[in-house]
């Protein structure tokens, strides 16, 4: 499980990051008063512990209606709620002057294991409970989603194409619907099309917040932006690559993403 979301949603791309926010969308549906627009920060961990392999992704991110929230994504492979083996931190990425009592807060847990032994439902969620004297504006809504708990054949709602997506993305014995699935819904087409692609071992950054790498960052996306408009011009991706510096891979990934925005 940890290989989709290494491919497909935890990289530094345009293309990543929409798709990304369409799955946290599907997840948080009820919870969001508006939906998430853009991702303004991320943050990713990872480690090896006791045979687990946990990773992790912090977000600030912005709804439609301009409010500030801030998610952790866990996604774990064996449970480490029994051998106490969580190495995952869920921190918040705050700017100078912001108030932290009107930032919303949510973990989700993807557990490849089943937890929750008293509920059949493979999504449940919960709400931290803080002392009297703390503010309930701070409270974390704890998601958990156990995918072998998950039996849906025929996925209908956003969040059941995703969890459909995580558990046939990759196999090599074909599967009709999942095919179908890619055709019809340009969201599972990018996220197939990211993890297909992406075949090399992806390095996550597992320090603090870099001011020189996360420069970098905003010139790729300005990169991006602006081979975005020449594709919705017209322009030939030989004309493209010619005028910017990315790759051809990169030049794809924004071709799919296009018809998104």
């Amino acid at each position: 499980m940890h290989k989709v979301f290494e491919r497909v949603f935890f990289r530094e791309s345009r293309a990543s990051q929409v798709v990304l926010i369409n799955f946290i969308n599907a997840i948080l549906t009820e919870s969001l008063s508006s939906p998430i627009k853009q991702i303004i920060c991320q943050q990713y961990q990872k480690s090896y512990l006791l045979k687990d392999f946990q990773l992790g992704l912090n977000i600030k991110a912005q709804t439609r209606a301009k409010e500030i929230v801030q998610i952790g994504i866990q996604v774990h492979q064996q449970d480490y709620f029994q051998n106490q083996s969580n190495s995952l931190t869920f921190h918040h990425i705050n700017n100078k002057g912001e108030d932290e009592d009107k930032v919303a807060r949510f973990l989700i847990h993807l557990l490849n294991f089943n937890l929750l032994q008293e509920y059949a439902h493979y999504h449940n969620c919960y709400q931290t409970v803080h002392s009297p004297r703390s503010n309930p504006q701070q409270n974390t809504e704890i998601h958990y989603l156990e995918l072998l708990k998950f039996k849906t054949k025929r996925p209908k709602s956003s969040l059941e194409k995703w969890l459909y997506f995580i558990h046939h993305v990759g196999r090599k014995t074909p599967n009709l619907f999942y095919e179908h699935l890619t055709k019809i819904d340009p969201y599972i087409k990018l996220a197939d099309h990211l993890y297909q692609r992406t075949r090399s071992t992806i390095v996550i950054k597992e320090d603090q917040f870099n001011l020189d790498e996360w420069r970098e960052h905003g010139q790729l996306q300005e990169k991006e932006q602006i081979a975005m408009n020449m594709i919705k011009a017209g322009f030939s991706d030989q004309e493209i690559l010619k005028v910017i510096d990315i790759t051809k891979k990169q030049l794809e990934d924004l071709a799919l993403t296009a018809q998104l925005l």
